[in-house]
């Protein structure tokens, strides 16, 4: 036996090894290609926001300089004007140059001439002569114009400038200067691909990617040596980019890419090799691989060694024990106590050999291992001692003092039960309320067989509290806590089975006055608390027993009963109707209102051995009509 456990465990646990490390295998090449898609996702996004970002930063700059050109070429204009012989002197020139930074200004008269400025080697240039400054030609028919030139090669060196002209005030001059546009110059530079792909990192085996999205040449990457060649040259199927993730073989190598596809003028793509992405995977099956072959040792050893020790040993002790006990040696004590399990075995084997000599003590035995709020007790009416499971004690709140005396003492535990039988809450399914402050209920059957008696306790108190309040929940009135039309119904059903327990008696009808006038001018809560002002007047009405119920909206209804006499029962009827008038309610409507509540009631005094409380209900509702018609006609 022992061989075939130690060949079964270890065959399992190397199969659950090997599926283990197949599953996660699998798991984890899944993971890192989705990972792969989600990366390159992300890095398209942040190239795409460094594109957008430095693409706004290149036109504020490009704006921001040409309206400083025009502002710049507005004040020269205004300083050449103000001081015209300023332009006969070097020095003065290179102030006007210095204090507005600018790099050059040129003046040029009405017909287009340049003549005078900072740059002497310009002078005699017109507006002809050539491409670049060509462009402000069209000043010289119109002197309200303000023309500010895109950054362009200038016509006499070819330099890169950018040129603002105005008019002088007095219309004799254009006023031209220009500025090396450095800061544009170099926000354009930050702009361009290979800029950008020069600040991005890529591990080994990733190439990032941007190519023309019509003719898919490569603009940039962060391979330098791949920029101008085409993406189907190193090795990438152009049918399939615009896929999620497929694989190509990029120069040579097996890959798997994936590409942004858009309208724009740059596609963004990325590949990662086949084997760098799965060089983690091994990396990390390896390391599980050494970890479950370590923990798979450790664990067959542990559990073959356990087994032996505990288990093993533990059944032929068990065996032996048995044995003996077969051979008829029922004093033998099984005490194996390797495991809880064991010990837990052997406590039933002793307890199943002392049954066959006292059967009713393995009941009580049992009985007592349970957590079931059932209590069995047991005595023989000729001998003093009683047998019970400790779950009695529980149930019926019996201290340990009082415990021992009465289980020394049949008599004792008699005399409890009578003395609990004389409350009876359902005597039917006898069950009894105990006689102390807590409310608890106890059912109590009993068996008897000759001389002995044996007895079930069962713990009713949580059925009869649920079933308490269920029929709570069902019968009572929201709103105002009386009881409801079933609820109602239900009562009287019970009391009117039995008329000789109404004595004298009357049915009160009560309907609301006004309530729809109410709840339409201060509105509902206001009518909720009107509802709620006349219940509180009705549950104090003194009498010794009422039944007080909402049987709809505004219509509420009363049973008096147990009344000495009639002249009692009118006291009572008065008090109601003082009430007509009487109550009045605070609500809130803008500030604090006192306003009347008022009812109209009718009742019916109802006669003796009276069983049909149906047709008692009707007359008093009824009579409520009319006493409703009564005080209408006194409004």
């Amino acid at each position: 036996m022992k061989k075939k456990v130690y060949k079964l465990l270890g065959a399992t646990i190397i199969i659950v090894m090997l599926l283990s490390l197949v599953l996660n295998h699998c798991i984890q090449l899944y993971i890192s290609r989705k990972n792969m898609e989600k990366e390159s996702k992300e890095l398209f996004w942040q190239i795409e926001q460094i594109l957008n970002q430095n693409q706004t930063e290149l036109q504020d700059i490009t704006d921001d300089f040409a309206a400083s050109c025009l502002t710049k070429a507005r004040a020269t204009a205004y300083m050449i004007q103000s001081s015209p012989l300023a332009l006969q002197s070097e020095e003065e020139i290179k102030k006007i140059s210095q204090l507005l930074q600018i790099d050059e200004f040129h003046i040029i008269d009405e017909k287009g001439l340049l003549y005078a400025g900072s740059e002497p080697k310009y002078f005699g240039l017109t507006l002809n002569s050539g491409e670049q400054i060509n462009y402000f030609l069209p000043m010289l028919g119109d002197k309200s114009l303000e023309l500010c030139q895109k950054i362009t090669p200038n016509t006499a060196e070819g330099k890169l400038m950018q040129y603002a002209a105005v008019w002088t005030e007095d219309g004799k001059n254009i006023v031209q200067i220009g500025m090396e546009p450095q800061r544009v110059i170099n926000a354009t530079k930050r702009n361009e691909l290979s800029y950008i792909f020069s600040l991005l990192t890529a591990d080994k085996g990733m190439v990032l990617y941007a190519a023309d999205p019509k003719t898919y040449e490569i603009l940039g990457s962060t391979d330098t040596s791949l920029v101008g060649k085409s993406l189907s040259d190193i090795g990438f199927n152009t049918g399939l980019i615009g896929e999620d993730r497929f694989k190509a073989e990029i120069n040579g190598k097996s890959s798997y890419a994936i590409f942004e596809k858009s309208e724009k003028s740059v596609m963004l793509g990325r590949s990662v090799t086949t084997s760098t992405i799965n060089r983690s995977v091994y990396t990390d099956s390896t390391f599980l691989l050494i970890y479950l072959i370590i923990i798979s040792a450790f664990l067959i050893f542990t559990i073959t060694n356990y087994l032996d020790k505990r288990i093993i040993r533990g059944i032929n002790n068990i065996n032996k024990k048995l044995q003996s006990i077969t051979d008829g040696n029922l004093d033998e004590q099984v005490n194996v106590n390797a495991t809880s399990e064991f010990t837990e075995l052997s406590g039933h084997i002793n307890l199943m050999v002392k049954s066959i000599l006292e059967s009713t003590d393995m009941l009580s035995s049992l009985l007592d291992i349970t957590e079931i709020s059932i209590g069995v007790y047991e005595y023989n009416n000729r001998c003093q001692r009683l047998r019970v499971t400790n779950c009695v004690w529980d149930i019926l709140e019996i201290n340990s003092s009082k415990k021992d005396k009465i289980l020394s003492n049949t008599v004792l535990f008699k005399e409890l039960l009578q003395e609990i039988m004389q409350f009876p809450y359902d005597q039917k399914r006898h069950i009894y309320r105990l006689n102390n402050n807590r409310k608890r209920y106890v059912k109590i059957e009993t068996f008897k067989q000759g001389n002995n008696v044996i007895g079930i306790l069962i713990d009713m108190t949580q059925d009869i509290r649920e079933h308490y309040e269920i029929t709570k929940e069902r019968d009572e009135d929201l709103l105002t806590g009386l009881l409801n039309r079933r609820g109602y119904y239900a009562k009287l059903e019970s009391l009117f089975s039995n008329p000789d327990d109404l004595n004298r008696c009357a049915i009160v009808m009560i309907d609301s006055d006004n309530l729809k006038t109410v709840n339409d001018t201060y509105g509902h809560d206001a009518g909720d608390k009107y509802l709620c002002a006349i219940s509180k007047a009705l549950s104090k009405i003194p009498a010794p027993k009422k039944i007080v119920s909402r049987l709809s909206g505004d219509e509420f209804a009363l049973l008096i009963y147990k009344c000495t006499s009639y002249d009692e029962l009118h006291i009572y009827l008065n008090e109601i109707k003082k009430l007509q008038t009487n109550i009045k309610v605070e609500i809130d409507y803008e500030n604090i209102l006192e306003i009347p509540v008022g009812f109209s009631m009718g009742y019916h005094i109802c006669p003796e051995n009276e069983k049909d409380y149906h047709s008692l209900i009707k007359i008093a509702d009824q009579m409520m009509y009319e006493n409703k018609r009564q005080r209408k006609q006194r409004k």
